[in-house]
């Protein structure tokens, strides 16, 4: 009864107030001395100049609208207006977004060689989760940890990716984190041409592909799902019947998503595009991945279709986190498929689905993230809390191949043969 009772409030809870993340003041693709990147990204996977804001949604017209184009919603430099509104090249939005990722891929390559160094420092991608509207605390975090345990031997290069997973107060959150899987993958379809910018740059540089690393926490992990495959097995929305001229369910704003979301990068093209990247060697850590297993292995043969991940397997390394006390996997009540699915990073179960799928194939490893001591530590989601504990440490050195003689380069749980 009381379970009942709890799942009645939390459906309550719902109507919550939630906003997007616009990110007016701190948009840049510049690096600064410390040799990391940013990039923010809007609602729909679009990324921000150092002075246009992106999009925001308009409440009464149920719609999302670019605020350069509606000078009257948004605040906004009357430079920046005037080029939007008359500078034919900037007609062709999705033109204009790609120099703009190709700028970030340009930045993102010379901090790798900003010392005359020919060896290839490790790109790495910091994915933060939902109802984070500033992620650059975690990230100081993230960045301490993974330089304290490894940074002095391979001397990382890492990229923010800040992106409009909502924010809202405690009565919004469960309202929050639904809306952010409309957001997710888009921002994952995205950073794939960024991704295959990088790489075609880099080849084309060194004659030999980049070195990249992805950590991600929560709703982090459904932008990773959908840079590296085809994430539409997770959310009905996304995962649409292929029928020709069927509208998407989410939208006609979501077309792109669904004719792209399968598509394998060509690197022997030397053209970017939004294909998945076909990067040798690609390791991705996810920290309380709040997404089910769906997410990666597809749902083929059911309704929801997706085809997980597109690159290559036996170069892909998941590196997953478990933590079967973490309150926002278990929604609160306990019931982590209770307004979508965020089984991943609390159940060896979601774990061993992705194991028999592509198991034989590739590497993948369940890393302990449960804490001792008090309630609130254990059941705590705070990405901080996740980078402090000693589980991080195992995660991070399998994100980096280092090789440690104080643990087996397994999995801490065993699945059912």
């Amino acid at each position: 009864m009381l379970r009942l009772i709890l799942i009645a409030g939390l459906v309550t809870l719902l109507s919550g107030c939630v906003r997007n993340v616009l990110f007016y003041d701190r948009a840049s693709t510049a690096t600064d001395m410390g040799g990391y990147l940013k990039a923010y990204v809007d609602g729909l996977g679009d990324v921000y100049s150092s002075s246009d804001i992106g999009l925001f949604y308009d409440q009464e017209q149920s719609q999302w609208l670019r605020c350069a184009h509606y000078p009257g919603s948004c605040k906004t430099k009357n430079s920046e207006l005037e080029f939007y509104l008359n500078n034919d090249e900037a007609k062709d939005w999705r033109s204009l977004q790609n120099k703009r990722w190709s700028q970030i891929a340009h930045n993102i390559l010379e901090a790798t060689h900003a010392d005359g160094s020919t060896s290839d420092r490790p790109i790495v991608f910091l994915i933060h989760g939902f109802r984070v509207p500033d992620a650059t605390f975690e990230y100081q975090v993230a960045k301490q940890r993974i330089n304290q345990l490894v940074g002095a031997d391979i001397r990382p290069v890492f990229v923010e990716v800040h992106w409009d997973g909502r924010e809202s107060g405690l009565m919004g959150a469960p309202n929050a984190w639904v809306q952010a899987q409309f957001s997710g993958p888009m921002v994952g379809l995205r950073l794939r041409y960024l991704f295959n910018e990088i790489d075609s740059l880099h080849r084309s540089r060194f004659g030999r592909p980049p070195v990249i690393r992805v950590l991600t926490h929560s709703s982090g992990a459904i932008v990773a799902g959908s840079l590296i495959g085809d994430a539409g097995g997770a959310l009905p929305c996304f995962s649409v019947s292929r029928r020709a001229g069927q509208t998407p369910s989410c939208g006609a704003v979501y077309e792109e998503f669904y004719d792209k979301r399968e598509q394998r990068h060509k690197p022997k093209t030397g053209v970017a595009d939004y294909g998945v990247p076909q990067i040798p060697d690609l390791r991705l850590a996810m920290m309380a991945a709040a997404t089910p297993s769906t997410t990666f292995t597809g749902a083929k043969g059911t309704e929801f279709e997706g085809d997980g991940i597109r690159t290559p397997l036996a170069e892909t390394t998941l590196i997953i986190g478990h933590n079967n006390e973490d309150i926002a996997l278990n929604k609160v009540v306990g019931r982590a498929s209770l307004f979508g699915d965020s089984s991943l990073g609390k159940t060896v179960k979601a774990f061993c689905s992705i194991k028999k799928e592509f198991g034989a194939d590739m590497d993948l490893y369940l890393v302990d993230m449960r804490r001792q001591g008090p309630r609130k530590r254990r059941k705590s989601h705070d990405f901080t809390a996740y980078l402090q504990d000693n589980g991080s440490k195992k995660m991070i050195e399998l994100l980096f191949g280092v090789t440690r003689p104080h643990f087996a380069h397994e999995s801490d749980f065993a699945c059912p043969l």
